[in-house]
């Protein structure tokens, strides 16, 4: 997983850094948001592409776990909150918070425009009276201000149904999801904002070439207004992007070098390519397998528990429970579980490799197995194989639990 999230997080700052550097001032505006729809969707297949070759998934190799023991008096005393927790709890409580942020701007724009009436003036199904001090579209539907003069509510409504025809909110619901979910990184932010400008220049292109662009550029510049711009929709004049707006209608083409540096970000992919096929998962480095016990076992990195022995001990005790019947009776045992680790890292195939004395151990043992989470796969020649582990659970009764027996 972590190994995942590097990789994710470093190929949208490539990405990103491509862009900015290569293709934001170029005028091929409909090439430049499918690279950046591309960039976002990237980012989550490219860590999965030294994944993407796998041999079947007979089980050829085994593995047997340290032994946990399970303490009633370290059970009783141990603190379960972390570093690890309060980190995912952060993490997802700002998720949670800007999620609830942008769900609570939808819903107060829908109450706003829920009753907007039809623009008298043009006899269109899809363009309403705006309830706002500005023009802008949103899911679909157009929203003009009202008493504006007929040739500038023309040009407006050119611009807008630019946004309209390519569902350029389609981007906008990506980039936000994208943005709740990897909210800490910078980047992401980034790629909303330049998302944003290349539909504003898109649209302003399209209208331009319609009415003239000087003509454009001053309709542009007197309706710049301050606006509070909502969730999902295209304001016609947004304050933030006017200036390079101006610029962009003003940019002279250049074919070639379009083409150019258009070709120049596939090294930057190629090259983010490569880099997830040759990396490693830092995870699964770690395991605390020596090489002469490796070669015995004829793989090359030895399965393991994501975020290694300390966590997959954590995820026992916190789920272990000393089963009633075995601690009235004073009984103490190892379970020796056997489960299989597939080449997606998916458990199955959970049974006893030995049976104990006391039923009610291994039947607790096997319950809390079969709820555990993926492992990081055994990898042999660079690609992931099955293992079967052997886990021992040894229980331990405290001496205050032997006295009351």
């Amino acid at each position: 997983m972590i190994r995942y999230l590097i990789i994710s997080q470093l190929a949208l700052v490539a990405l990103w850094g491509g862009y900015e550097f290569l293709l934001r001032k170029e005028k091929n505006h409909k090439s430049k948001r499918y690279y950046l729809l591309f960039s976002l969707f990237f980012s989550l297949v490219v860590p999965l592409v030294n994944q993407m070759s796998k041999i079947p998934d007979n089980v050829a190799y085994s593995w047997e776990a340290p032994v946990f023991e399970y303490n009633l008096k370290y059970v009783e005393s141990s603190v379960l909150t972390d570093l690890e927790t309060i980190v995912l709890l952060g993490y997802s409580i700002v998720a949670v918070i800007i999620l609830l942020r942008m769900v609570l701007q939808v819903v107060s724009l829908v109450k706003l425009l829920k009753n907007a009436p039809h623009y008298p003036e043009l006899n269109r199904e899809d363009v309403f009276q705006s309830p706002l001090n500005s023009s802008f579209s949103w899911m679909g539907k157009i929203y003009l201000e009202q008493d504006l003069p007929a040739e500038v509510a023309k040009v407006i409504l050119l611009h807008e149904d630019v946004h309209k025809r390519q569902w350029h909110v389609f981007d906008l619901i990506v980039s936000n999801l994208f943005i709740i979910t990897f909210w800490f990184n910078p980047v992401v932010w980034l790629f909303k904002k330049r998302i944003e400008e290349v539909h504003e220049n898109e649209a302003d292109a399209i209208a331009a070439a319609s009415v003239g662009s000087r003509s454009y550029q001053e309709i542009l510049i007197a309706k710049a207004l301050n606006v509070s711009p909502q969730i999902l929709a295209h304001h016609f004049t947004l304050k933030s992007l006017l200036q390079n707006r101006i610029k962009m209608l003003n940019r002279t083409i250049n074919p070639f070098r379009s083409k150019l540096k258009t070709a120049l970000t596939l090294p930057v992919i190629i090259g983010m390519i490569v880099f997830a096929a040759c990396s490693k998962d830092a995870d699964t480095t770690s395991t605390a397998v020596d090489a002469e016990i490796q070669e015995e076992l004829k793989y090359d990195i030895a399965p393991e528990y994501v975020g290694g022995q300390e966590a997959l001990f954590k995820f026992l005790l916190n789920n272990l429970v000393y089963p009633e019947e075995a601690k009235n009776k004073g009984v103490e045992g190892t379970s020796y579980i056997a489960f299989t680790v597939n080449t997606d890292g998916s458990i199955s195939d959970i049974h006893l490799a030995r049976n104990n004395e006391e039923p009610s151990l291994d039947e607790e043992a096997l319950a809390v197995i079969e709820t555990m989470p993926d492992w990081q796969p055994a990898m042999k020649d660079g690609h992931p194989v099955a293992v079967e582990i052997k886990l021992p659970i040894m229980y331990r009764l405290s001496p205050k639990e032997k006295e009351e027996v």
